[in-house]
């Protein structure tokens, strides 16, 4: 229980930071309370060697063919040159094991995640993809034979969209963006509707029976053997592996290895091929949640055994919930139930799906089932209660809180387990409630991509400088407005606008269509504005220069024992001008004018002030921003530069 307690408090951290090496730590530790020095080896040898293959020169020639390891509806990983790549390919009649040939160009992986987005390029390097390449046209070297995009045609003909995105995620591992997947999204249980070790083993389980009813010999080993066409169907996702290897211990081998040095020699497999997949969620859902869940059995064995099977998916969900809020930022209150309920949907659908393969007319009971499955989970989402919590206190005081609830259920000791249960359930509400937000001050350069906005929060007082824009995404109701939920933040006092750029002010319709706005100042049209104890001030105050970025307010505020100073789209005239006007001036924070152009950013600025620190608030772009010159020059000058590009939203407290 404390090796438990302490890899779930550390796989709280574990995504995006380096502790999540920790988890591994403990398990390290385990094998040395155990004795298993023979385990032991094997981690150390995998963390070293994957280091190695991490770290190992790669070759920069273009690729001039490629072998397909994966595949969805619009790209390609391949592999060629002993390394792998990603290709972007629409409409694309590849699949897994075609040999093809092309020209190609490499370049950089130029994905970008806006705030609170998931990140494809962490998720590409998390299977040592670092590589794009670019290519024209193709010509086939080896056609696989085993085409499953003719079974899956024949699968989705005469199916309805709902039909189409389960069938499509549940047995080929491929997800189909559309509204149905934002409802599972709605209610954290996307993942139940994923092909995974939980359907996998059932229809192993059930195949088994079917088979030993007909009193086939070896019904185990023929239902085992079957199962690799379903691996095959799902392109090797990790977690079958896991589940095959497994079973395969049980029916093969009986039993010779532990189930513990079965995943352990699978984690060193993989942290050998790709060790930056220590940094994924994959990692944690695959093997540290793996070696958890031995620890959930012990507290299932109290419960009689009619009831766990229905209450297991209750408690996976417990021990998912800190990892669900970590990474979404906001739980459903409904989820609970919901995923009770979605678990044995999930299944039941699943096998629905393969029977409808043989028998076809089962099509229009799965049409139905599935209609009116995402029906209801529609018409429970106008009654859904969302909670937003962005607390790091809230995770450490609900990671103890399952602690406790899983030890009181081992021990029997149901009254205090209930207590426990309703203290999870209020910790839920209070966090919700928006106290932090009243007791928290900070300045946030939001991750809008290529554009500027940025929050400034006093307890109650919320003031936002551009609000970012873009032609392809509504980053007033898809990035802003989650983002002021998950901070309890419910209107805007004031919103700056430096000038009437797009990239500045184009979610500025949507954000007042949907979200409280107080006031509006556009443009260097105001001296100073006062917001509470926050006092703002604008410095460019020439209205000279022909376009619009000479037009940029440049607001200064001192807060949190900082000096920030907020330069729009000012052009290097501007700039010198503000310098000469304010040379006693303060400043210690810069945000870059002009995303890093060399239009902006003057060695005047840059010997005026005592800059430490330099934001350049910039996303993917064609423009070159932020430049060369710019970034050499803020070097030169012992600057420190942050990009939201590389950090994504970055705070000041």
């Amino acid at each position: 229980m404390i090796l438990f307690s302490l890899t779930l408090v550390f796989l709280l951290l574990g995504i995006k930071y380096y502790i999540c090496l920790i988890p591994i730590l403990f398990l390290i530790i385990y094998q040395i309370i155990k004795r298993q020095y023979k385990n032991l080896i094997y981690i150390g040898s995998a963390l070293i060697l994957g280091l190695l293959v991490l770290f190992f020169p790669k070759s920069n020639d273009p690729p001039s063919y490629g072998i397909v390891t994966s595949y969805k509806e619009n790209y390609l990983i391949v592999w060629s040159n002993f390394q792998k790549y990603y290709l972007e390919v629409d409409e694309h009649n590849l699949e897994l094991f075609d040999i093809i040939s092309f020209n190609s160009n490499v370049k950089d992986i130029s994905f970008q995640a806006l705030e609170g987005e998931f990140s494809f390029k962490d998720y590409l390097e998390s299977i040592n993809v670092f590589k794009e390449i670019e290519i024209e046209g193709f010509s086939f070297v080896f056609k696989n034979p085993l085409r499953i995009n003719h079974l899956k045609n024949y699968l989705f003909n005469d199916l309805n969209d709902y039909s189409k995105y389960l069938a499509s995620s549940l047995l080929f591992n491929i997800n189909i963006d559309s509204n149905i997947r934002e409802v599972l999204n709605y209610f954290n249980i996307s993942f139940l509707f994923i092909v995974s070790s939980l359907h996998i083993y059932l229809f192993y389980q059930i195949e088994t029976i079917i088979l030993k009813v007909l009193k086939v010999k070896k019904a185990e080993k023929i239902a085992y053997y079957s199962l690799f066409i379903f691996l095959y169907f799902a392109q090797f996702k990790l977690s079958l592996i896991k589940v095959i290897l497994l079973l395969g211990n049980k029916v093969l081998l009986a039993n010779k290895f532990s189930r513990k040095q079965i995943l352990m020699g699978l984690m060193d497999i993989n942290l050998l091929l790709k060790p930056k997949m220590v940094f994924s969620s994959t990692f944690y859902y695959v093997f540290i949640m793996s070696f958890l869940v031995i620890y959930i059995f012990p507290s299932l064995n109290t419960i009689k055994k009619t009831y766990q099977k229905l209450l297991f998916p209750l408690f996976l969900n417990l021990i998912y919930l800190p990892l669900t809020i970590f990474n979404e930022g906001k739980y459903s209150l409904f989820t609970p139930l919901i995923s009770l309920f979605s678990s044995f949907v999930s299944e039941f659908i699943f096998i629905l799906i393969i029977l409808s393969l043989i028998l076809t007319p089962l099509k229009v009971l799965l049409n139905f089932i599935s209609y009116l499955y995402f029906q209801s989970l529609f018409f429970i989402n106008k009654f859904n209660i969302i909670v937003y919590i962005d607390s790091w206190l809230f995770l450490i005081i609900l990671t103890i809180l399952i602690i406790l609830f899983l030890y009181f259920s081992e021990l029997k000791y149901r009254k205090y387990q209930a207590s426990v249960s309703l203290m999870i359930v209020s910790s839920l509400i209070i966090f919700s409630l928006p106290l932090d937000s009243y007791l928290s001050s900070y300045v946030c350069f939001i991750n809008v991509g290529q554009g500027d906005c940025c929050l400034i929060h006093h307890n109650k007082y919320n003031i936002l400088i551009d609000t970012g824009g873009s032609i392809y995404k509504d980053i007033g109701n898809d990035i802003l407005i989650p983002f002021f939920k998950r901070k309890h933040i419910n209107k805007l006092d004031l919103v700056f606008i430096s000038h009437e750029d797009y990239d500045h002010n184009g979610a500025l319709e949507s954000l007042e269509d949907n979200f409280q706005i107080d006031e509006i100042i556009v443009g260097s049209t105001f001296y100073s504005k006062d917001i509470g104890p926050l006092s703002f001030k604008n410095l460019n105050v020439y209205n000279v220069g022909t376009n619009d970025n000479d037009q940029s307010s440049a607001i200064y505020l001192s807060f949190l024992n900082h000096n920030f100073l907020f330069l729009g789209d000012c052009s290097k005239e501007i700039e010198e001008q503000i310098c000469f006007d304010n040379q006693n001036l303060d400043v210690d924070i810069v945000k870059i004018g002009h995303h890093g152009s060399n239009t902006s950013t003057s060695v005047t600025l840059l010997e005026t002030f005592d800059i430490d620190e330099a934001v350049i608030s910039v996303g993917f772009n064609y423009y070159g921003h932020p430049t060369k010159e710019v970034l050499s020059l803020l070097e030169s000058y012992d600057i420190k530069i942050r990009r939201t590009d590389l950090e994504g939203s970055i705070y000041y407290y």
